[in-house]
């Protein structure tokens, strides 16, 4: 009687565990911030966010020291997929500052 207590509780906390973890890494994967609140510049960071597009699916980062621009998907589908912005020539796309 104790085996079967004991494997139903294992069970119970197993089918917990699977419906808990996807809901905090959904929840977790991308800021909601207001289009005018975009840009950051957070120095202390390899990657500096230049803006989130929450509805659309991805945030835009670039490289502190290459300036190497890479878009980071926020959906729930590919969650986490990160890639190099390309220009037409298929050379990565550099962050360029813009002019104060």
């Amino acid at each position: 009687m104790k085996v079967k207590t004991l494997n139903t509780i294992c069970i119970a906390l197993c089918v917990l565990l699977m419906i808990l973890m996807p809901t905090v890494m959904l929840l977790n994967g991308c800021d909601r911030q207001p289009e005018s609140e975009t840009k950051q510049g957070d120095h202390s960071s390899i990657l500096i966010k230049v803006e989130t597009r929450f509805h659309a699916g991805y945030s835009i980062y670039y490289d502190r020291k290459t300036k190497v621009m890479y878009i980071l998907s926020c959906g729930s589908e590919n969650l986490g997929t990160a890639e190099v912005m390309l220009n037409a020539d298929g050379t990565p796309r550099l962050w360029k500052e813009a002019a104060e």
